[in-house]
């Protein structure tokens, strides 16, 4: 049974908090705009390195939501 990927809603409420676009959001932490949009969308896994960039970017963000169901 494959498992249904869902948006990561804490990141784009964050991001929305930061009254940010994804492309501003991807061009900070250092990925590309496609990357970035698939991430939030829940449709591709973040790597280690977007995690690590996410989180130079934005050391107060909690980053147990990548960690939830989203990496495996």
């Amino acid at each position: 049974m494959q498992h249904k990927k869902r948006p990561i809603y804490q990141l784009a409420n964050y991001r929305t908090d930061l009254e940010k676009t994804q492309k501003q959001m991807a061009s900070v932490i250092g990925v590309s705009e496609s990357i970035y949009k698939l991430v939030e969308s829940g449709n591709r896994t973040p790597s280690y390195n977007f995690i690590r960039k996410f989180h130079k970017a934005y050391p107060t963000f909690n980053l147990n939501i990548f960690f939830d169901e989203h990496v495996s």
